[in-house]
């Protein structure tokens, strides 16, 4: 099998920003991310409308999925967690508002 975790960690070395997941008991914990904001890939407007963008996070610095209403924030912009279109070994991709 493949070991694409060294993959995973070029890509969010180079396209990552530093950010601090939020979870429901107000605990913080600092993780790289990615932000797209072309909602096209995932899914129809009626799935997507109102959200903002695509938050992606690693599964080696974070291995519980994010849940609805936690947040990351990445500079002064607060990402709040709506829902999870996508997970699995390596990353964790929430849709957010």
């Amino acid at each position: 099998m493949i070991d694409f975790g060294p993959a995973i960690d070029e890509v969010y070395a180079a396209l990552g920003d530093a950010a601090i997941y939020t979870d429901r008991n107000g605990a913080t914990q600092s993780v790289t991310v990615i932000i797209e904001h072309d909602l096209q890939q995932f899914g129809n407007v009626a799935d997507i409308s109102g959200k903002t963008a695509v938050v992606s996070v690693r599964v080696s610095e974070m291995a519980d999925k994010p849940r609805r209403g936690e947040t990351y924030t990445v500079g002064e912009t607060v990402y709040t967690v709506d829902s999870i279109p996508y997970a699995d070994e390596l990353e964790h991709r929430a849709l957010v508002a």
